[in-house]
C-alpha cells in the first residue's frame, strides 16, 4: 500500500552495542552469582527483583512516519522535543510490576503534574529529573522496603527474610548509603555486568520496550482524537497546532503513564519470561 501511494518507510538507527570478548564467562558468572544467593538464602521468586531506570519522553512520539520517497525532511511530531522524566521501573521473578517511581525535573513539589497519582506511587524530583543518590534512597524507603516488607508478611515469612534486588552498575546504585539502605533491610545485590545490561538485565530484555510502546501508542491515541476534534471543525490542517507547554503535558502525560502502568501489570508471563531471557533459573 505504501509503494502504491508512493511513499516508504523511514526510521533512525542507533549504533550497534558491542558485546564483551568474555561475554559467555561473564553471564556464567553473573548467573552463578544469583543462584547461589537465592540457594544459601532460600529467597522466593516474590522477592527477587530487578530495577532499572529509564528516561520517558513528556512527547512520546514515535520515530518512523509516513512521507514521499525520496524526501530528505521527514518531520515527526515530538521528535525534537527532549523533554523527559525518568521512570524507575521494577519487576519481580513472579511476574509483578511494582509501583514505579517517577522523577520530574525540579528542586520542589511545584514541579510535580496536578494529577492524583496512585497512592502506592513514588512521586519524586531532581534538579534534571535524572536519578541519583537522593532519589534512590527516597525510593527504597518510600516504596521497596514497605513493599518488601508487605510481602514478607504475606508470604508468612520471617521478618528479617532475605530479598534479592538485581540492578546495573549506575553510579548511585553503587553509592555506600544506598547499599547500607538495601542492608539494613536485609536485601542482597547481584549486579548486571558492566556492558551487559542489553543482554542480562531483564528489563532491558523484555519489559522497558513495551512500556515505552504502550505509552507512544497513548499518546497516539491522543493525538488523532484532538486532529479528528480539529478536522469536524472544517479547518485546514495545515493550521493545526496542539498546546504543548508543560502545564498542559505533563497532566495528561500523568494519566497515560496510570494507564501504562495498569496494562502491563496484567502481563505478568512477559515479566516472568524477563528473567529467564536473561538467564535467571533459579531454583525454588
Amino acid at each position: 500500500m505504501l509503494h502504491r501511494l508512493g511513499y516508504t518507510k523511514r526510521k533512525g538507527t542507533k549504533a550497534a552495542r558491542s558485546q564483551p570478548e568474555d561475554f559467555e564467562k561473564t553471564k556464567q558468572d553473573y548467573i552463578h552469582r544469583i543462584e547461589k544467593c537465592v540457594g544459601e538464602n532460600k529467597i522466593p521468586d516474590d522477592l527477587i527483583f530487578n530495577w532499572d531506570q529509564t528516561g520517558v519522553n513528556l512527547i512520546p512520539g514515535g520515530d518512523w512516519t509516513m512521507d514521499a520517497k525520496g524526501s530528505k525532511q521527514v518531520n515527526i511530531v515530538g521528535i525534537n522535543d527532549k523533554r523527559q522524566i525518568t521512570a524507575l521501573l521494577t519487576i519481580s521473578k513472579s511476574g509483578v510490576l511494582l509501583p514505579p517511581q517517577i522523577i520530574y525535573a525540579g528542586t520542589t513539589e511545584q514541579c510535580h503534574p496536578k494529577y492524583g497519582f496512585p497512592k502506592s506511587w513514588n512521586i519524586y524530583h531532581s534538579e534534571n529529573h535524572w536519578s541519583n543518590t537522593d532519589t534512590m534512597l527516597y525510593y527504597i524507603e518510600h516504596l521497596l522496603v514497605p513493599y518488601v516488607t508487605d510481602k514478607r508478611d504475606e508470604l508468612d515469612l520471617p521478618l528479617k527474610q532475605p530479598a534479592l534486588a538485581i540492578f546495573d552498575v549506575f553510579s548511585a546504585h553503587r553509592h555506600a548509603s544506598v547499599l547500607d539502605a538495601l542492608h539494613r533491610a536485609n536485601i542482597k545485590v547481584v549486579y548486571v555486568p558492566a556492558g551487559c545490561t542489553d543482554q542480562l538485565q531483564p528489563l532491558d530484555l523484555r519489559v522497558n520496550k513495551v512500556y515505552k510502546d504502550i505509552l507512544r501508542a497513548k499518546f497516539q491515541d491522543w493525538y488523532a482524537d484532538e486532529v479528528a476534534k480539529f478536522l469536524k471543525k472544517k479547518k485546514k490542517l495545515d493550521k493545526f497546532e496542539i498546546d504543548m507547554r508543560l502545564s498542559v503535558i505533563k497532566p495528561l502525560h500523568a494519566r497515560w503513564l496510570v494507564k501504562t502502568q495498569k496494562q502491563l501489570e496484567t502481563k505478568n508471563d512477559l515479566i516472568r519470561s524477563a528473567f529467564e531471557a536473561a538467564g535467571i533459573k533459579v531454583n525454588q
